[in-house]
């Protein structure tokens, strides 16, 4: 089940928590920091220490709890003001783009979802034109299709495909690997021959990539290609 970040699911933080992972924070906390956490977990002062015992959990009560507890502070931060540094912020954020990669890569990609959705708040609240608002409106689309939310998807990918050609170049891994999701999408929607067509588009772009890919990593692409072009077969036939 995917956690949803809306700001009444932060009120009851303490007790909406498994019990596991109670028992993990206990473990691993002073007195003065449990009882913060337990009374106080959406204040300025709390919200360092969930920072700081987050990933020491994932010993704990494994990646749930992990997500659990930067989550919460995700949740907070969106929705409410907060004295965190700059510096701070970031090593947050780059914990929460592990704890989304993770989630997407053991194919839990509902979980994935709203961490890259906070996280795309976050930037473009902060600087609307900032690159990595690219990579997160990618990674965003991309955990929309591996759940099959293709028509969320479709409108993220287009928009960031041109973006990251005009940023990172047209022969991209970037650039290919959006074709690739872009394929899928589009397929997945119904429209088969403008997948194949992105597909061709995306060959070509690897042909014309040079040393910018190495052998082996064209050779990946390729694989990823053809698995979306298994798709569409798949999909073909179930039309007939």
């Amino acid at each position: 089940m995917a956690v949803e970040l809306h700001a009444s699911s932060i009120l009851n933080f303490w007790e909406s928590l498994p019990s596991d992972t109670r028992e993990g924070i206990t473990s691993i906390c002073s007195e003065e920091e449990l009882k913060a956490i337990q009374e106080l977990p959406n204040s300025d002062e709390t919200l360092p220490i969930l920072d700081k015992l987050a990933p020491t959990l994932i010993g704990k009560g494994g990646l749930p709890a992990f997500s659990q507890v930067l989550l919460h502070t995700l949740d907070v931060r969106v929705n409410c003001s907060s004295k965190l540094s700059a510096a701070e912020q970031a090593k947050n954020n780059d914990l929460l783009w592990r704890l989304a990669a993770e989630h997407d890569s053991r194919g839990d990609s509902d979980q994935a979802e709203p961490v890259w959705r906070g996280l795309l708040r976050i930037y473009t609240k902060k600087d609307p034109q900032s690159p990595t608002n690219l990579g997160l409106t990618y990674n965003l689309g991309r955990s929309l299709n591996m759940q099959a939310k293709y028509d969320e998807a479709e409108p993220l990918l287009k928009k960031v495909l041109p973006k990251l050609e005009e940023n990172l170049g047209k022969e991209s891994q970037q650039v290919i690997g959006c074709l690739r999701e872009l394929a899928e999408c589009v397929g997945g929607l119904g429209r088969l021959e403008e997948a194949r067509a992105l597909i061709e588009e995306g060959k070509e772009r690897l042909s014309d990539a040079g040393a910018m890919l190495s052998e082996k990593e064209r050779e990946e692409y390729l694989v990823l290609f053809k698995g979306v072009e298994m798709k569409i077969s798949a999909w073909e036939f179930a039309a007939k």
